[in-house]
């Protein structure tokens, strides 16, 4: 939604003969800011062909998954755009998890993975090839593929048959520099974002934390978000005998603990950019992530950030060791390279990639 809201504003400013309409059953108009009020319409319903032809809509973006009634969608005349903001082929983690027993955690389903599934979903690549032939069939509905990096581009125009190069868009998340961002810094280590477990292993930052809080008794870890997985993970931390911790719950604006943070924390298996990331290099809070992905990569090079190799825990403990023990000056030095990066990529036409597509499909 963020992507949403920051798309709204920049048509207002830019843009105001587009209009934008969110359709959802469970955001309601006084979640988003007053200031898009007259730009972005919320529209309650779950039928998504009547309201298309009601509100006269050109365009609709699919983001990451294709609506089960597409071609009820598609028969009304309008384009559609499908926003993989993802990983390349993303959806295996979902697949996999789906035959372990997804969330409820399934025990007869865990035990089938282990003995039958396993091998041939990961080794033998059927999670990848399962993927790969959901992701071709949204590009063959939509009208325009759009997704985050350019290395992302190149891996769908190998691997999705008859892909057309005028038909993916590499567009990158927006960001959004901060005024005035503080250099001085809580000894607070952060984790922000949804508690849910194929994909963010939140699990993880328990686990990273009982190994490093011993060497680092001055700090206490934050974690901001909620999900199904909280209660594990509160269970997990009495368990692993957690100390100097707090569960903050949903936030809507967290900015408040970045601008506290020391470091920021990202322990995803799969992430395809990580807003986390961006939004702490805003706020001069230094971002340590596992290299799950080339996106992750790419916003944490040029020094504005550490990665570890993936799925590493007590490789990620000892990173943060380091980081959080550099001296002062270091630290600041890394911080003003963060901020510096985010001003630079906010020059970067990422909205205005967006319009130009828009207006093309039109």
């Amino acid at each position: 939604m963020e992507i949403t809201i920051r798309m709204a504003r920049y048509c207002k400013a830019n843009a105001p003969d587009l209009e934008i309409f969110v359709f959802s059953s469970h955001i309601y108009r006084d979640q988003l800011p007053a200031d898009i009020d007259d730009i972005l319409t919320i529209v309650e319903t779950e039928d998504y062909p009547s309201a298309i032809k009601e509100h006269g809509i050109d365009i609709i973006v699919q983001n990451s998954k294709l609506e089960k009634n597409i071609d009820d969608i598609l028969a009304t005349g309008v384009k559609v755009v499908y926003a993989d903001h993802g990983e390349p082929f993303h959806e295996r983690y979902a697949i996999m998890d789906r035959r372990k027993g997804g969330r409820k955690r399934v025990l007869i389903k865990r035990i089938f993975w282990e003995l039958f599934l396993k091998r041939s979903y990961t080794k033998g690549g059927k999670a990848m090839r399962l993927a790969i032939k959901r992701t071709t069939k949204a590009y063959r509905k939509c009208d325009a593929f759009v997704c985050l990096c350019e290395p992302y581009r190149q891996t769908y125009l190998k691997k999705i048959p008859g892909a057309s190069e005028e038909k993916i868009f590499a567009i990158e998340n927006p960001v959004q520099p901060v005024n005035d961002p503080t250099l001085d810094k809580e000894k607070s280590i952060l984790y922000c974002g949804r508690l849910s477990d194929y994909d963010k292993k939140p699990d993880r930052i328990i686990r990273i934390w009982a190994l490093a809080q011993g060497l680092l008794p001055d700090y206490r870890l934050d974690i901001v978000g909620d999900g199904y997985e909280r209660r594990r993970m509160e269970k997990l931390a009495i368990k692993l005998g957690l100390e100097r911790y707090s569960f903050h719950g949903h936030h809507n604006d967290v900015s408040t603990f970045y601008r506290k943070a020391d470091v920021l924390c990202l322990v995803s298996e799969t992430e395809g950019w990580g807003l986390c990331l961006t939004d702490a290099q805003a706020h001069g809070t230094i971002p340590i992530s596992f290299a799950t992905s080339d996106g992750v990569r790419l916003v944490l090079s040029g020094g504005a950030g550490f990665t570890v190799p993936q799925g590493d825990l007590e490789a990620f403990a000892s990173e943060l060791v380091n980081v959080c023990r550099l001296p002062e000056e270091d630290k600041k030095e890394i911080r003003l390279r963060c901020i510096h990066k985010i001003e630079e990529a906010a020059q970067a036409p990422t909205l205005q990639k967006w319009e130009k597509m828009f207006r093309t499909l039109l």
